[in-house]
C-alpha cells in the first residue's frame, strides 16, 4: 500500500520518464503490461503516446510455441502501441495477423469439409464476412473496433519494412492472408502475388555460399587486404603518406555501410596497391611484387563479388516493390 502511495505522490513527468525507460528495456512489453494491470496510477498512462511509442516488443516472438502465453499477457497493449505509431508493435502485430490468417484458413477448410457432408457449403461462406474475419484474427488481443483496413495496412507495412528473411518465414501466412480476404475478380492478381512472393523467397539466398554472412565475408577480406597491403608497402620503403589511406579503408563489423560503399573502398585500395606494384617493379623487388599481385587478385575477387551482391540486393528490392504494388492493387489501397 505504501508503494502505491509513493507512486501517486510522484509528479507526472518523472513518472512518465521512468515508464518510458522501463518500456525500452528487454522484456519491456510484458513488464509494462503487468504494471498497467496492478497499478491504477500507472494505468493512467495507458493512452499516453510517448509511453506507448517507447515500449519494446523486440523480444516477443508471436509465431513461436509460446506466442499465446506472451500475447495474452501483453493483452491489448500491443494494439494500443501499434496505433500510437510504435514500429516494433506494428511488426509484431502484423505477424500475429498473418499467423492467425493461416489458422482461420485451416478452420475454413475443416468447416467446409464438415458442411459438405451436410450440404451446407454456403453457410460458412456467408458467415466469413470481412468484419468477422477481422475480429477473429485479433480476438485473443481483446481489440475493439478492429476493421479489415487496419489489418491490410499492417500487412502492407510488414511487406515494406520486414527483412527478406522475415518475409520468407511468413511466406505461407502471407499467401493465406491474401487468399482469406481476396475479393471476386482478383484471382489473376492473386496468382501474380503468389508468383512474385515465390520468386522473392527462392532468390532470397545469395547464390555464392561463404563461410559467413556475405557482408561480413567482404569486410573480413577487405580488412585483410588493407593490412597486408600496408605491410607490403612499408617494406618497400616509400612515403607512408602514399599508403596510409589503406588503413582508413578498413571497416568495423558493426559499421553501418552498404555494399556500394564497400566497393568504393575496394577501388581505393586497388589504386594504392597498383602504385605499390609499380614501385616494387622499379626496385626489382620480386618478393614484394609477388605479394602485391596476390593481394590484387583478392581485390579483383572482392570487386566481382560485391557487384554480384549489389545486383542481387537490387533484384530483391525491386521484387519486394512489385509485391507491394500487387498487394495494393488487389485491395485497392
Amino acid at each position: 500500500m505504501a508503494h502505491s502511495k509513493g507512486l501517486e505522490n510522484l509528479p507526472q513527468d518523472p513518472l512518465r520518464e521512468i515508464m518510458t525507460r522501463v518500456g525500452q528495456q528487454p522484456g519491456g512489453a510484458a513488464d509494462m503490461a503487468r504494471a498497467f494491470s496492478v497499478s491504477k496510477t500507472l494505468r493512467d498512462f495507458i493512452n499516453d503516446g510517448d509511453v506507448l511509442q517507447s515500449i519494446s516488443f523486440k523480444d516477443v516472438f508471436p509465431c513461436s510455441g509460446i506466442q499465446h502465453e506472451q500475447l495474452s499477457e501483453i493483452g491489448g497493449l500491443v494494439v494500443r502501441c501499434s496505433r500510437a505509431g510504435n514500429l516494433s508493435a506494428q511488426f509484431i502485430l502484423s505477424k500475429v495477423v498473418l499467423a492467425s490468417s493461416s489458422n482461420l484458413c485451416s478452420a475454413k477448410i475443416e468447416a467446409s469439409h464438415s458442411d459438405a457432408s451436410l450440404g451446407q457449403n454456403s453457410t460458412l461462406a456467408s458467415n466469413l464476412t470481412d468484419l468477422y474475419k477481422a475480429t477473429q484474427l485479433l480476438d485473443h488481443l481483446s481489440v475493439e473496433n478492429t476493421n479489415p483496413a487496419e489489418l491490410l495496412n499492417l500487412v502492407r507495412t510488414f511487406l515494406c519494412r520486414a527483412s527478406v528473411d522475415d518475409i520468407v518465414d511468413m511466406q505461407r501466412h502471407l499467401k493465406n492472408f491474401v487468399a482469406l480476404f481476396l475479393v471476386h475478380g482478383k484471382k489473376l492478381l492473386f496468382q501474380q502475388f503468389l508468383n512474385t512472393l515465390d520468386q522473392l523467397c527462392e532468390k532470397s539466398l545469395f547464390p555464392i555460399v561463404t563461410a559467413s554472412e556475405p557482408r561480413n565475408f567482404v569486410i573480413e577480406k577487405l580488412n585483410g587486404v588493407c593490412t597486408m597491403g600496408y605491410t607490403m608497402m612499408g617494406d618497400i620503403a616509400i612515403d607512408e603518406v602514399v599508403y596510409r589511406p589503406l588503413l582508413e579503408c578498413s571497416v568495423e563489423m558493426n559499421d553501418d555501410i552498404v555494399y556500394e560503399m564497400l566497393l568504393e573502398r575496394v577501388d581505393i585500395v586497388e589504386t594504392i596497391l597498383k602504385v605499390g606494384g609499380q614501385i616494387a617493379s622499379a626496385q626489382n623487388n620480386q618478393d614484394a611484387l609477388l605479394l602485391n599481385r596476390g593481394i590484387l587478385c583478392i581485390t579483383a575477387m572482392l570487386r566481382g563479388y560485391l557487384r554480384l551482391l549489389i545486383d542481387h540486393t537490387a533484384f530483391l528490392q525491386s521484387t519486394r516493390i512489385k509485391l507491394v504494388v500487387i498487394f495494393d492493387t488487389i485491395f485497392d489501397l
